[in-house]
């Protein structure tokens, strides 16, 4: 930031009132902007101060306040004042509470990129800088802005900086620093279009049509009946996709005319979030915003995947992330391949990577492969099962020795320490150091992996979903992958589980930001909860999609709540309710917490009828569908 204070970095004699040029919907700048005590003020003449053609909705969370006065120069050279110079580019977060939400994140800085890519906007502004040279964030902390919050900033900032490295970003402490000592002064605000801000200041939901949201958390929101966040141009969205592919270093995804079959990953991805579960479910606070229910029984989704990925002649595997996701776990999908190949030549593919400081997840993860090839090379099974102490005895007792087939590994986590137990009799315990999935090949065995709560039956419905998913993706020689992030999760898992996926598969919640970076061709199949909408919400996601033009969007939504698993016994009560009515933030998060069934057969057919088309090149516009409705 360059800032200065007194007469020699603001020239008084001069100073103008303030003033604010909108050209186009998409973008306005107000000339001369003050700020003081975290208001924000047009300082105006005196003698028409009402009347001057200027939009007092400044952002979501922002009002400008009209300042009557008399002599600017006199009001100025009583004040401690500091300047920030040049071009300042406004970011406010609609929904501070919360501050994680990717989705909510990606909805601002999409339009952003659109206007600074068009540099329109230089044209009117003061001054003679010609970039975006201060990012001011009135209600983020920018220290604890995520992967994923950074990477998109930095690609959606670049068409307006290209005439300086970085911009510098003033986030809410920073400002409340500088204004602690007097007032600041801005040359140009910069302020993008959203859909949350009402040009002259309403807020709330005084009609009807607005819902009652406010009653509950107080939040004065003003909710645009027409504003769809998204890229202006479909120009725009293939740059800001190949931009971030190069960012992170890897090779931008090759384009796609529509008529032409696509180079696509041949892979089904079922993203789950890393929180998932009951305990997200009954304590939301402990997992934060994205702490959403996720998908009841898996297995089922993945069984159907399966079937779908054979008959397209593709491999079914299973990829599974813990939910602090180290981006060396997402090398596991490149070593699937690998695998593959030296399967097919008769070849060991093994990859191992260890410090002292990696998750103990990943020591485990080592050791699980070792004993996964110790088992295939002596015709056993390899399995890992996960208990805690409080779990019930039976539970203990059946992952023993009287329920296991012979010739059966067990990989049992006990605090720091692994233990490999054979249940033959004589066999003892015996410490494991070194790499299970290798040992397991070795001995001919089979490796599977058991994943259980000390509840338990979440995570058993989750098998259902994946259990469909694998057989679909058999069915059309696929290969069916399931992935765990969270929105903590470096952006560079992100980026590389959606790079080498063709369909994307999850639940709406904020983890389908990413969706934006899949390859030319690719699809979205979207799991809507039931009756779950606010003010068309649920289309987030599909309409920065479909503002790039080449990406399949389609969306399952329940109709009755036989597919609704509620989180409480105060559920049930808002299951006669229409959509219209539900504009609570109490009824809404019923719906939105609430762990979701999935209709695999009526899944499977939308997805049997989608899949030969997309994997021929029919265009998004013939294989679309109409977006379900909440009734």
């Amino acid at each position: 930031m360059q800032s200065s204070t007194g007469e020699d970095s603001i020239d008084y004699f001069n100073l103008q009132y303030t003033t604010m040029t909108r050209v186009s919907p998409s973008y306005k700048v107000y000339h001369n902007m003050w700020m003081h005590n975290s208001r924000w003020y047009a300082l105006l003449p005196s003698d028409n101060s009402s009347t001057v053609d200027l939009e007092e909705g400044l952002s979501p969370n922002i009002a400008v306040l009209r300042l009557p006065v008399e002599d600017l120069r006199v009001f100025g050279e009583n004040l401690r004042v500091t300047h920030i110079k040049g071009n300042s580019l406004l970011v406010d977060f609609p929904f501070q509470a919360y501050h994680d939400h990717l989705g909510h994140w990606l909805e601002i800085m999409v339009p952003i990129f659109s206007v600074l890519y068009e540099d329109d906007w230089l044209n009117h502004t003061q001054g003679d800088s010609g970039s975006i040279d201060t990012v001011l964030f009135p209600n983020l902390s920018k220290y604890y802005l995520n992967s994923f919050f950074k990477s998109i900033l930095a690609v959606a900032l670049a068409p307006g900086t290209a005439t300086r490295s970085h911009p510098e970003i003033m986030d809410y402490a920073d400002l409340d620093k500088v204004m602690q000592m007097g007032w600041i002064f801005m040359d140009n605000l910069v302020l993008v279009s959203d859909r949350y801000t009402h040009p002259q200041r309403k807020t709330g939901f005084p009609n009807p049509e607005h819902g009652d949201l406010w009653r509950y958390d107080g939040c004065d929101r003003w909710i645009s009946p027409t504003f769809v966040s998204g890229f202006t141009n479909p120009v725009h969205g293939l740059e800001f996709r190949d931009a971030t592919y190069i960012g992170e270093d890897l090779q931008a995804p090759p384009a796609w005319e529509a008529g032409t079959p696509p180079a696509l990953p041949m892979t089904i991805t079922f993203l789950q979030h890393g929180t998932a579960g009951e305990a997200a479910i009954e304590n939301p606070e402990e997992h934060g915003t994205a702490g959403e229910a996720t998908i009841e029984k898996p297995e089922e989704v993945m069984s159907m995947l399966h079937e779908v990925a054979d008959e397209f002649g593709m491999t079914a595997t299973t990829q599974k992330l813990t939910p602090q996701a180290p981006f060396s776990l997402h090398l596991k999908t490149v070593m699937s391949m690998l695998h593959e190949v030296a399967d097919e030549f008769g070849m060991t593919a093994t990859t191992q990577k260890l410090t002292p400081q990696a998750p103990f997840s990943l020591h485990l993860d080592t050791v699980m492969s070792m004993l996964h090839e110790l088992a295939d090379e002596f015709g056993m099974t390899a399995t890992t099962q996960k208990l805690t102490p409080q779990e019930p005895f039976s539970s203990h007792w059946s992952r023993s020795y009287p329920l296991h087939p012979p010739h059966t590994l067990l990989l049992a986590p006990e605090h720091d320490c692994i233990h490999l137990t054979s249940h033959e009799p004589n066999h003892s315990h015996m410490q494991v150091i070194s790499m299970p999935h290798e040992l397991a090949d070795e001995f001919g065995m089979t490796a599977t992996t058991q994943k259980l709560t000390p509840q338990a039956p979440f995570s058993s419905h989750l098998d259902t979903v994946m259990s469909m998913l694998h057989e679909l993706a058999d069915e059309f020689g696929m290969t069916a992958t399931t992935q765990k992030l969270t929105p903590q999760a470096p952006f560079s898992s992100h980026l590389d589980t959606v790079s080498s996926t063709g369909i994307l598969v999850a639940r709406h919640s904020s983890l389908l930001a990413s969706a934006v970076f899949l390859p030319p061709g690719a699809a979205v199949m979207e799991l809507l909860p039931y009756k779950w909408e606010w003010h068309k919400i649920s289309m987030l996601y599909y309409n920065v999609t479909q503002s790039i033009g080449d990406i399949h969007h389609w969306a399952w939504r329940p109709m009755t709540d036989e597919y609704c698993k509620y989180a409480d016994k105060q559920g049930p009560r808002y299951r006669d309710w229409f959509p219209s009515e539900c504009h609570a933030k109490e009824c809404l998060q019923v719906f939105d917490k609430a762990g979701l069934i999935v209709d695999t057969d009526a899944l499977r057919t939308l997805l049997r009828s989608k899949i030969p088309g997309m994997l021929a090149g029919k265009s998004v516009e013939e294989l679309s569908e109409p977006w379900p409705i909440a009734v």
